[in-house]
């Protein structure tokens, strides 16, 4: 449990909530039922392991959590719903592994899940995969808060970025404090600290702004690549096996694909209230930051692959312009070195992409501008929809949408990255 002394001094927080999407409610009303309707059915089995797996984790009892949740999921294989509970579940527990693989398999059925997107993303970090947590995040940037989106940006090593979001959204009318404590957390993650004691003062007393600032300078230090991330969560990373084999989402159909318009940015959503980390969200309560921090417990070490240093290869060469009508959208960010940063670690990952050239197109103006990273020129959506149905299958974030003034970049870099 978070020490309640600790979370007095902290800036803020990630309270994930449980998302009981599958969950349904009984529709018959007071009709008289038969045997056959009073039977109990796997469906109906199912929603009864989710809501022990709600129970169990508001009580603390996150085994039991995990093995009704799983319970759940196997008997509903295809409900998002109960794979968000199991996910959130495999979080609390510390099992990033399997909480990563859980969640990308809520968003192959719910890609437009924005509140399991910013979770996959800091389970990702939390792995030390921050290419890929950045592109998660970049994939729903303008449907989650921005306090939240900053902080997670800033924890997965964009702290350009990070500040300039946040900075943005500490300007608008009605700013909270929470949306300036996590840009002051920010800058001390960016090392200027004399921004982030200047920033923290405007809502911490002075008896307080030390302490923070010396619980500041401890968080900014981790020792393993889950440090942060499982102080800012209250939880315990243990060592992880992953996913039980056959949770997997397996012959999946094809979902959807949001088709995007290029239209301007809609504003960002910064809850008023904080919620508490160390209690489960009610249904549906979307993820927010708060002002409390949990002391980081003795944690298990997890093996991480050796760096390996490998040579990405320049995109091919490009037409001046695409002339198709349609791209791949792998993602959107605040600054050209985050642009190039993405796409290094997504032609890393997925090597369909070195067929591609990566083009690029701004939308928003002013500080709040961002460049959106595409793939394509397609003459049709078909093709588009197939590549980024094959990106999505391994574990990556991508839409389609109409061409947009998307024009060619090129770059030529060396990236480190996890083999």
């Amino acid at each position: 449990m978070p020490n309640p002394t600790i979370a007095k001094l902290a800036a803020s927080t990630l309270a994930l909530g449980v998302t009981m999407v599958g969950c349904k409610p009984a529709t018959h009303g007071s009709r008289p039922r038969s045997a056959a309707q009073t039977a109990i059915t796997p469906e109906r089995q199912a929603n009864i392991a989710a809501a022990a797996a709600v129970a169990a984790t508001r009580g603390g009892d996150l085994d039991e959590a995990v093995r009704q949740a799983e319970l759940a999921v196997s008997l509903a294989p295809r409900d998002a719903g109960y794979r968000a509970t199991l996910a959130e579940a495999y979080l609390k527990s510390g099992r990033f592994d399997s909480a990563a693989a859980t969640y990308r398999d809520v968003l192959r059925l719910n890609p437009g899940d924005a509140r399991s997107s910013l979770s996959l993303a800091l389970t990702q970090i939390g792995l030390g995969r921050n290419a890929d947590a950045i592109a998660t995040l970049s994939a729903v940037a303008t449907r989650i808060p921005a306090a939240d989106h900053g902080l997670a940006l800033a924890l997965a090593g964009d702290k350009e970025g990070a500040v300039r979001l946040l900075s943005a959204a500490a300007r608008e009318e009605g700013a909270t404090g929470r949306v300036r404590q996590n840009l002051a957390l920010a800058h001390a993650l960016a090392g200027d600290w004399l921004q982030a004691r200047t920033i923290a003062a405007q809502d911490v007393s002075g008896d307080e702004l030390d302490a923070r600032m010396a619980k500041w300078a401890e968080f900014t230090q981790p020792k393993q690549t889950y440090d942060q991330v499982a102080t800012l969560l209250g939880v315990t990373p243990v060592l992880d096996a992953g996913q039980p084999t056959r949770l997997a989402l397996v012959d999946a159909v094809a979902p959807p694909v949001q088709v995007a318009a290029a239209e301007p940015i809609a504003p960002v959503y910064v809850p008023a209230e904080p919620v508490a980390v160390a209690q489960v969200a009610p249904v549906d309560t979307a993820p927010v930051l708060a002002a409390a921090m949990a002391s980081v417990e003795s944690v298990l070490p997890v093996q991480m692959a050796r760096p390996v240093t490998r040579t990405i290869r320049a995109a091919a060469t490009a037409p001046a312009a695409f002339k198709g009508r349609y791209v791949v959208q792998i993602g959107a960010f605040a600054s050209a070195a985050s642009v190039e940063r993405a796409w290094n670690g997504a032609v890393s990952k997925y090597d369909r992409l070195a067929d591609y050239a990566p083009a690029s197109t701004q939308i928003g103006v002013g500080r709040g501008a961002l460049t959106r990273l595409s793939v394509g020129g397609f003459a049709s959506r078909g093709p588009a929809t197939d590549l980024c149905n094959s990106l999505r299958r391994a574990g990556g974030s991508c839409f389609v949408r109409a061409t947009a003034g998307d024009a060619p970049v090129r770059w030529a870099s060396r990236v480190s990255r996890n083999g």
